[in-house]
């Protein structure tokens, strides 16, 4: 059954070479297909946890401004359910630009656990507009796996938009991408995740994190990207179990510092 497993996840990373991202601005974090060092669901939408006593999960985020100007106020909305063993749904909402020229996203997603192997996907309609010269829609589908190669060691891979849509008049300039990761907690309140995020039209980046969870009230995490440089840290305090207050500071090359704060409410 593992040879199965692992043939399958062979074919998903062929396919790598042919994927792509719609050109976007908002290009917020550093994501990581096998979700170890995560402590939101807003950094990776995949996450399962079978622990958990609830059932569904709610998260919104807001950054007060995004390349230096507070006139961009990114806002992120996230709902995610997993009524269902060893599954999950999630939908999500995105806004992010001014008056000048703004972004929309909405995507609806699914998972699935089977005994080695994760797989999900999603779909996302994605809305560019830019003031006084109309706007333009296309709808992206999205791949997820993640083989787990033993209890605290993973392999993860995900594709964007395998359909290779793209905004009109911009074939020539959507930059072909996936991400892998491997994933490793060498103890329970520990987590790291370390990787590559490849653009075929461009240079590569690595990228790595770390999480660590205090105690049941506290953890936090660090990730880097290294083409651009960016680095991000974040802090999940759990006031109650069913709420979490989100707070995250950016670093990024040329554009310096700023925050995005969230809340996360399970039920």
């Amino acid at each position: 059954m593992r040879n199965i497993h692992l043939i399958i996840f062979a074919l998903l990373f062929y396919s790598s070479a042919h994927s792509q991202i719609p050109y976007t601005l908002n290009l917020q974090g550093i994501g990581f297909p096998t979700g170890m060092s995560a402590i939101s669901i807003n950094e990776n939408q995949y996450l399962y946890d079978s622990t958990s006593k609830f059932e569904n999960a709610f998260s919104i985020s807001y950054q007060r401004s995004r390349f230096g100007l507070t006139e961009i106020s990114p806002v992120s909305i996230m709902y995610s359910n997993n009524m269902i063993k060893n599954s999950g749904f999630f939908a999500n909402l995105d806004y992010f630009g001014f008056e000048l020229y703004n972004e929309f996203a909405a995507s609806v997603g699914g998972y699935t656990k089977l005994k080695f192997l994760e797989i999900g996907g999603k779909a996302t309609y994605h809305r560019a507009n830019i003031k006084d010269y109309g706007n333009s829609s296309a709808i992206s589908v999205d791949m997820y796996t993640k083989l787990c190669l033993l209890d605290n060691l993973a392999f993860g891979l995900l594709l964007e938009n395998l359909n290779r849509a793209y905004y009109t008049n911009a074939n020539r300039t959507v930059p072909q991408s996936a991400i892998l990761s491997i994933g490793y907690t060498p103890l329970e309140q520990l987590g790291i995740d370390f990787g590559a995020n490849i653009d075929l039209n461009t240079n590569a980046s690595m990228i790595a994190a770390i999480r660590y969870k205090f105690n049941h009230y506290l953890q936090a995490n660090i990730k880097c990207n290294t083409s651009p440089f960016l680095i991000i840290g974040g802090i999940n305090l759990s006031a109650f179990d069913y709420f979490n207050i989100l707070f995250f500071l950016r670093y990024e090359e040329e554009f310096g510092y700023d925050q995005i704060i969230g809340l996360e409410f399970k039920f």
